[in-house]
């Protein structure tokens, strides 16, 4: 049975409340949009902290003037074709950073989240490899 908190402790709650309003600055803001972030292949943000930008803009610049857009729907496709086949690319340094680790620790799990069963390296090693379109 749930018991209703006293007075004392809700205008304690409702203060403490008043202190965690989370990040107000945009570096904070930033930083904890990334808190989880492991790999970096379902990320929000195509360039991650690590990446190059001028690298990056030079990987928009290439697809935007091979494909010519002529609108801006067209535009925004372009660059979200760029911004997945950038991530694409992460896959084989993942790919190298996994098997190195299995190689270096193999008794060592691979997967730190407990947030489900699929998180194991043997299920991570039995997955099947998306085919190239």
């Amino acid at each position: 049975m749930a018991t209703t908190a006293s007075t004392t402790q809700q205008e304690a709650n409702r203060a403490n409340a008043q202190l965690s309003t989370g990040p107000r600055t945009e570096q904070g803001k930033f930083a904890s949009s990334s808190n989880s972030r492991t790999h970096g292949l379902t990320t929000r943000q195509a360039l991650l902290p690590t990446e190059d930008p001028s690298e990056h803009e030079q990987h928009h610049a290439d697809y935007l003037a091979h494909y010519r857009p002529k609108n801006a729907i067209a535009k925004a496709a372009v660059v979200e074709l760029a911004d997945l086949l950038w991530r694409l690319r992460r896959v084989a340094s993942f790919e190298a950073q996994l098997i190195t680790s299995e190689i270096v620790n193999p008794h060592q799990p691979i997967w730190t989240s407990s947030r489900s069963s699929t998180n194991s390296p043997a299920t991570a090693r039995s997955s099947p490899s998306p085919s190239p379109a």
